[in-house]
């Protein structure tokens, strides 16, 4: 993932912070519904991630067609009287 792909994420949470400020500050509801909709913006763009690794460490992000999935574990642990 290049950082210019956290641009929009980072811009609308960004926005959203500032006018729920604004509206804790001065109580206006316009300020509230500028956050809200920044907010639903935020998600919008942290749920279009695509994130791909580079598994091997060859400097090459790898090929985002043949992903895998993470290998399952199971924590056993005793439980503390």
């Amino acid at each position: 993932m290049s950082p210019s792909a956290l641009r929009d994420v980072h811009l609308f949470k960004t926005l959203e912070l500032i006018f729920v400020d604004f509206h804790q500050s001065t109580g206006a509801g316009k300020y509230m519904e500028l956050a809200s909709h920044y907010g639903k913006e935020y998600g919008r763009s942290w749920s279009r991630l695509n994130f791909i690794y580079d598994r091997d460490q060859d400097g090459y992000a790898d090929d985002p067609y043949r992903r895998r999935g993470a290998r399952a574990s199971i924590w056993l642990n005793g439980r503390d009287y």
